[in-house]
């Protein structure tokens, strides 16, 4: 709200799953996720690094179907001079369903 044009963020995620058990039923799961404006729009988001996302969990496969997966994510938010930059904690509780 109040930007004066359309900002564009290119982000990308590295995530690895690794076996914990020999029934391939239990993983630890890690991921980065970068985010970075592409371009500066008044009023609105700054270009370069706005934030990162780390995670650390664990999943659970029930099924061929569905998993879930529960674990901590870390987020770092640079905010330009604005406000100091922050972290943000949080339990991250996902469920995954295949539709096909």
């Amino acid at each position: 709200q109040g930007a004066s044009d359309t900002s564009m963020r290119g982000r990308s995620m590295l995530r690895v799953a690794v076996p914990m058990d020999k029934g391939h039923k239990w993983y630890y799961v890690v991921f980065d996720e970068l985010f970075v404006n592409l371009n500066t729009v008044s009023g609105g988001p700054h270009g370069g690094f706005d934030q990162n996302r780390v995670y650390s969990g664990v999943n659970h496969v029930i099924n061929s179907k569905a998993s879930v997966e529960l674990g901590y994510l870390g987020q770092y938010i640079h905010t330009h001079g604005s406000v100091p930059d922050r972290w943000n904690h949080a339990i991250l509780a996902t469920v995954y369903l295949k539709v096909r």
